[in-house]
């Protein structure tokens, strides 16, 4: 588990030595989009904790058809939830970079970057929630295995 959590928020630093070799300016658009990416995986994390402990508990009261019916309704608030919060992120990209005070030129480079680095980040999170139901149901197995 802790394996498959380091590699959830480690993936920028693979990213980074990537980016490094194509000079300073790509490495700094780059940087810019960290905040803003560990938003979504906290707020992904936190999902995630919610939706297996609600379901585990669920199973735990011998409550398998509710705890069912909570899999699926968290698949799909949780897979929009980030969906929203993706796309605000998107639309809101030039005044937020402008204030973490990025230029003109970052933020093309930046531009560039955010578009398949979001859809990324909101696969990345429905595969997270479907991990958190395989631990809720205690299969740790799966969502551990790196």
């Amino acid at each position: 588990m802790a394996i498959g959590v380091l590699s959830l928020l480690g993936f920028q630093l693979v990213d980074s030595a990537f980016i490094a070799r194509l000079g300073t300016a790509p490495m700094a658009a780059q940087s810019f989009t960290f905040p803003l990416s560990f938003l979504i995986i906290g707020i992904q994390v936190g999902l995630g904790i919610a939706i297996a402990a609600l379901i585990s508990r669920a199973l735990g009261a011998g409550e398998t058809s509710r705890a069912r019916r909570l899999g699926s309704l968290v698949l799909m608030v949780g897979t929009l939830a980030i969906a929203c919060l993706v796309l605000m992120l998107w639309a809101i990209q030039s005044p937020v970079f402008t204030r973490l005070g990025a230029d003109a030129d970052t933020r093309e480079l930046i531009r560039i970057y955010w578009a398949p680095q979001l859809l990324a980040a909101w696969l990345g999170a429905v595969l997270y929630f479907g991990y958190s139901l395989f631990r809720a149901h205690g299969d740790t197995w799966l969502p551990g295995k790196p």
